[in-house]
């Protein structure tokens, strides 16, 4: 029986980081901070650590550090593991639990075959048409592997009947606008993509009390609309091929594939009905009163009750591990303002990161920037974001800069990939289109192009923010208003 060998490295890994935990931790607490405070330092220095070495999948790590939170006494169980009993982490479970049910159904493959069949079986229209089927499923599905499952392996299709050989210019624009509108364009919807919890999640409470379907989207719109539109450009520019495969293009691949469905069927019909409901429910919310959570829970036991999906379905298709992971994420960064380090990293960094914070004009752009820089290092996104929420949360808030700017375009920041498993997506969709398309080098051209892309999109996007109050010139600012995208006006200010 082969036996593993002692893997010293790890070993290293894994000490050296909890040593240095220790020492951080007995150092003597600055004024305005306590022995709790340090004790929580040192862990979420060491969970950082760990997260960027890739010592263990990220769930595990935020559970040891939190588990040894309550152990150490920095704050008793039900204060660190309050999340699992709140409302977020069940919003997180019942779209986990309607994803399971739609992409069960089969009505995401029918609709995206139905949008697909209707544009031009040319390089040009298929991108559109790509992401035309995107735009439209992005809000109707929160997992983001889920879409890039459906749409992947279409586009392959689509490559190979258009006889584009794997690497050349026609594969790789087809494989970026599977990535664009399936990693990308989710996080303008509060439906669209499971992150937009664990963010919602990091605001301090009264912010995200404000925050669902309509006023998330108020604040992301302008963003999606130049990352598509950018994005198409781009796409055409650099990978419009010279010559098609006019006879294979005669095929009419996404009307084969819708025929071959056949007629709806009557789990089509009911998770329609069903999803339509959970989006204009999730839509409401701010006139209803009744919150997304409800909603999703309501709409997921419909799905149980109908026969939509199973006991089994659900059991097997949601990321349990994905969960508990957002439920530490939320800890974490409550954690940071609750030990006092939030105010006490704003006024320790004032000196030097006022000029930034001050100024949202420089903020955004400085934020994506350094993200971009930390992911070459950090695999991690959440360990990214949760950084950029350390340094920047306590100190923008100061300077009347909202939660949301600083979270959403730091969030968005770290979608890009600069190698394979950087960014989950993107790896799914390689493995979607069973690397029949590029190999994961020739995607590099297409991330720069993101990154550039978002750039521009988050800051095009600041008129927006400023006009919803989310950056005031004054300090005093107050969020505990309704929504700032009801009154669409920067009297949020006092």
């Amino acid at each position: 029986m082969e036996t593993k060998k002692f893997d010293i490295v790890k070993l290293l890994k894994i000490v050296i980081p909890a040593i240095l935990a220790i020492i951080i931790a007995n150092i003597a607490p600055p004024e305005d901070l306590t022995v709790e405070s340090m004790r929580f330092a040192g862990l979420f220095v060491c969970m950082i650590i760990w997260m960027v070495l890739n010592v263990w999948p990220d769930f595990v790590i935020t559970l040891v550090g939190l588990t040894a939170c309550v152990i150490w006494k920095v704050a008793d169980f039900g204060t660190v593991f309050a999340p699992f009993s709140g409302t977020s982490v069940w919003l997180v479970i019942g779209a986990f639990g309607i994803s399971a049910g739609v992409a069960k159904s089969g009505l995401l493959k029918r609709l995206s075959y139905m949008i697909l069949s209707v544009f031009p079986e040319n390089f040009k229209g298929q991108v559109l048409a790509l992401f035309s089927a995107g735009f439209v499923i992005s809000p109707l599905i929160p997992s983001l592997n889920a879409k890039a499952a459906i749409l992947a392996p279409f586009s392959a299709q689509v490559s190979e009947s258009l006889g584009y050989e794997k690497g050349s210019k026609g594969a790789r624009g087809l494989y970026g606008a599977v990535v664009i509108i399936t990693t990308i364009v989710g996080m303008a919807f509060f439906s669209g993509a499971v992150p937009v919890a664990t963010l919602i999640g990091m605001m301090p409470d009264e912010q995200a009390a404000g925050m669902h379907w309509m006023s998330w989207f108020s604040g992301t719109w302008l963003w999606m609309v130049v990352i598509m539109v950018l994005s198409f450009l781009a796409i055409i520019a650099l990978y419009n091929p010279k010559s098609t495969n006019t006879a294979a293009v005669e095929t009419g691949l996404a009307k084969t594939q819708l025929a071959a469905l056949g007629k709806m069927t009557k789990v089509e019909k009911i998770t329609a009905v069903l999803l339509v409901a959970a989006l204009i429910g999730w839509m409401t919310t701010a006139v209803t009163g009744i919150n997304a959570t409800l909603v999703s829970m309501i709409v997921l036991l419909l799905m149980f009750i109908t026969g939509v999906l199973k006991g089994p379905d659900f059991k097997n298709s949601i990321a349990w591990s994905s969960v508990v992971f957002i439920g530490t994420v939320y800890t974490l960064a409550s954690m940071l303002s609750k030990m006092g380090w939030s105010s006490y990293l704003a006024k320790v960094l004032a000196p030097v990161l006022a000029p930034v914070a001050s100024n949202i004009w420089i903020l955004i752009p400085v934020i994506c920037i350094v993200v971009y820089l930390m992911r070459i290092l950090v695999v991690s996104q959440t360990a990214a974001i949760t950084i950029i929420w350390a340094i920047f949360g306590g100190l923008c808030s100061q300077y009347g800069i909202h939660a949301f700017p600083i979270l959403f375009s730091g969030y968005c920041a770290t979608l890009c990939w600069h190698y394979a498993g950087n960014n989950v997506t993107v790896a799914t969709c390689l493995a979607a289109t069973n690397d029949k398309m590029v190999s994961f080098k020739d995607t590099f051209q297409m991330n720069i192009v993101y990154m550039v892309v978002n750039l521009i999109a988050c800051m095009a996007s600041i008129p927006v923010w400023k006009l919803l109050g989310y950056s005031c010139s004054s300090s005093a600012c107050s969020w505990t208003l309704p929504p700032p995208c009801l009154s669409l006006s920067p009297s949020l200010c006092r």
